[in-house]
């Protein structure tokens, strides 16, 4: 380097007239000619570049941006899901007053409920085979099949001079009431949810039962619904009306 200076040096200074420079003007050139070979040596390595403060936050494993950003914030636990409430226990009905007040309620007939009770259900089955799809049919069928039923009701009411019960068997066609049976009865056995009806006396309605049963039970789940076990048309469900007047 020093070599080079040198000789740049020697060479500005050869170049000019001996005789025609005079001695201030001779060091001017040199130190012009000096300053020129210290800037041309300060200029032969560049400076190291600056990083780039953004390729510095990104991770050297990964090019996705959003990686870099999530990588840096905290990571949070996903919310836990909320615990299933416990299945709650079915509360069952059960009557708020004696079976037998409830029976006779003034005013109350009790209706069968011919989807509820067995000789619906079996009847919904068969004519759905029966019928084979066919919608006429099944309706022709389910309708043959209700016809021993539908409309039959109960009314239980006690002699308000007495202890004489009595009991109507009743058929119901759109507004009028027909009665098929009527008989005095006596209350047997009772708990809760059930009570027994003894038959006192003879059937004095229009209709004669072939065979009048001796007892039969009732059973009362609830303020508005009684069960009679039918001897041919199996479990019969009804429903109580109230507001209807009646012998």
């Amino acid at each position: 380097m020093r070599l080079e200076h040198f000789t740049k040096l020697d060479l500005v200074r050869d170049s000019l007239p001996r005789n025609r420079v005079a001695p201030k003007t001779a060091r001017i050139v040199l130190i012009g000619a000096l300053a020129l070979g210290i800037l041309a040596c300060g200029g032969g390595t560049p400076p190291p570049a600056t990083p780039d403060p953004a390729a510095q936050a990104a991770p050297a494993s990964s090019s996705d941006p959003t990686a870099a950003q999530s990588a840096s914030e905290p990571k949070t636990a996903a919310p836990e899901a909320p615990a299933k409430p416990p299945a709650q226990d079915i509360v069952l009905e059960k009557p708020t007053r004696p079976v037998r007040s409830i029976l006779e309620s003034a005013d109350t007939v009790y209706f069968v409920n011919y989807e509820e009770s067995d000789v619906g259900k079996t009847a919904e089955t068969n004519c759905a085979k029966e019928s084979g799809g066919d919608p006429q049919k099944n309706s022709a069928c389910m309708s043959k099949a209700r016809q021993n039923v539908e409309g039959l009701g109960y009314r239980f009411k006690k002699n308000p001079k007495g202890e004489v019960t009595t009991c109507t068997i009743l058929r119901r066609q759109g507004n009028t009431l027909t009665t098929l049976h009527k008989f005095k009865y006596k209350y047997g056995d009772e708990t809760d949810t059930s009570i027994v009806i003894k038959m006192d006396g003879k059937d004095d309605g229009p209709i004669k039962w072939e065979k009048i049963p001796s007892e039969f039970k009732v059973e009362v789940p609830n303020d508005y619904t009684m069960i009679v076990q039918d001897p041919k048309y199996g479990r019969l469900v009804y429903n109580s009306k109230a507001g209807i007047p009646g012998d």
